[in-house]
């Protein structure tokens, strides 16, 4: 019984390390492509968890969309198989002297599966990003770091070595989840003029302001002509909140 609720305790605090991680990146990358580092130490724990939510959605979206094309050329590979390598056979010398060549046949084998995954997946990956990209839906940016996350997916899927090998496994995996991080903070700064604008009660400013963050009682306002001005102010001081949304 106690062991039980030490590796529940453990688990918890290794979730919990995962998340703040996670946060931690994504806040990071996003605040520094706005020249505002400082500002993740204001950020309410609250919008810590979201964000978690976030990545992980990315993560999630990207593995079952490739998952997706490795099982359908599976199911492809196995009807191939049964279709025209279904009568090829090796027969095995009881004394082993064929074993050598049959497993050199195996491997051969087994290589051209995985060449012609490695080229079925990549053709196929790249048409919906080609597609997103030609239609302006992502940036230069998030093009790229598509191209990344997904390549990174599929070699865990179709790489035997990465497979065997569980530093390397866990170290892409970490690299998975940073790519996820940067992903969702350039989908943030995509949609930065989308944020609805606070209305303050000072008449002496006339800026427009988005609201950015909220944290405790204070609210983080970024001006929407430049990018890099921050005003941070109570709730008190702001009059209303126009959501841009119709």
């Amino acid at each position: 019984m106690i062991k039980k609720e030490l590796s529940i305790t453990e688990l918890f605090g290794v979730l919990s390390i995962i998340g703040i991680s996670i946060t931690v990146i994504s806040n990071t990358y996003f605040y520094y492509q706005l020249d505002a580092i400082w500002m993740t130490s204001l950020l309410s724990p609250t919008f810590y968890l979201f964000e978690v939510f976030k990545v992980m959605l990315v993560f999630c979206s990207a593995v079952i969309f490739v998952d997706f094309f490795v099982e359908r050329y599976d199911t492809c590979a196995r009807y191939l198989y049964r279709k025209i390598l279904r009568k090829k056979s090796f027969k095995f010398d009881v004394l082993g002297h064929n074993h050598s060549f049959i497993k050199a046949q195996m491997v051969g084998y087994f290589n051209r599966y995985t060449c012609f995954k490695t080229l079925f997946l990549t053709f196929l990956l790249s048409i919906p990003i080609i597609v997103l990209k030609s239609m302006h839906l992502v940036n230069k940016a998030n093009f790229f770091w598509l191209c990344v996350l997904l390549g990174l997916i599929a070699g865990l899927q179709i790489n035997r070595h990465i497979k065997q090998d569980k530093i390397f496994h866990y170290f892409i995996l970490f690299l998975i989840i940073v790519i996820c991080s940067f992903i969702t903070a350039h989908i943030k700064l995509d949609h930065l003029n989308d944020l609805p604008i606070a209305v303050l009660k000072s008449s002496s400013d006339d800026r427009s302001w988005l609201v950015l963050e909220s944290s405790n009682d204070k609210t983080i306002l970024l001006n929407a002509m430049n990018h890099q001005d921050f005003k941070i102010v109570k709730f008190e001081e702001i009059d209303r909140i126009i959501s841009k949304k119709k």
